[in-house]
């Protein structure tokens, strides 16, 4: 009874990460934000769901007495093993073709950053070079490398290193609610790509796989 209460609140745990994390990701939830935090949000968006992500990794780690580990076999642990290095390799590849500034909120706020500095300076000569190089509002559709064979190679490698890490019972907790979490994550995700890419973005999920690559390179002029 203990360890299925223990269960609950390890449940628990991840259903805070879930909500609170899409809520902040929703787009109505950062429009009612004060306008001078808006440039600071995605970076205080990340650390926290960092903090939030790393808190229930030590819940899962020595939050709960009397688990059950997996008494695996040294090939079997040795192949996890091999599979976690494997998923943080797609991982890595997979946020390489992205504009990593964007991604983490660090490039908005440092443009802010520099704007305020500079609105508390006398005003410089005049110069055709704008303060801030323009940046797209959007980047391009990524449908290359990775992305040409699955639309989610971020989540792919994660699911990967969730489902190579289960040495005990919270770790196989882990792997259950992160793999939910990532699916629903993509399902909104998917909404979002919709809704900024329009028909491009439509075709190309209709000849490219969620997670796993069983159809082959896209092939955009198909």
């Amino acid at each position: 009874m203990e360890q299925v209460l223990y269960h609950l609140a390890f449940a628990a745990a991840w259903a805070s990460f879930g909500i609170i994390h899409s809520l902040l990701a929703a787009d109505w939830v950062k429009a009612r934000a004060v306008d001078d935090f808006k440039p600071f949000y995605r970076i205080s968006y990340n650390v926290w769901a960092g903090f939030h992500l790393g808190a229930i990794l030590l819940l899962e780690w020595d939050g709960f007495p009397g688990k059950t580990v997996f008494g695996w076999p040294d090939w079997l642990a040795w192949t996890l093993y091999g599979g976690q290095g494997l998923g943080w390799l797609l991982v890595l590849v997979a946020i390489s073709g992205y504009d990593l500034g964007r991604f983490t909120g660090i490039s908005e706020a440092a443009d802010e950053i520099r704007v305020r500095d500079a609105a508390g300076k006398p005003a410089p000569a005049p110069s055709p070079d704008p303060l801030i190089p323009p940046r797209p509002e959007i980047e391009p559709l990524r449908v290359d490398g990775l992305n040409a064979y699955m639309r989610h190679p971020l989540y792919t490698g994660l699911l990967v290193v969730l489902w190579s890490r289960v040495f005990d019972e919270f770790q196989l907790a882990t792997a259950l609610w992160g793999t939910a979490y990532l699916i629903v994550g993509a399902r909104f995700e998917e909404r979002k790509l919709c809704r900024l890419y329009g028909a491009d973005y439509e075709t190309y999920r209709q000849q490219v796989p969620v997670f796993f690559p069983w159809r082959g390179r896209y092939r955009p002029d198909r």
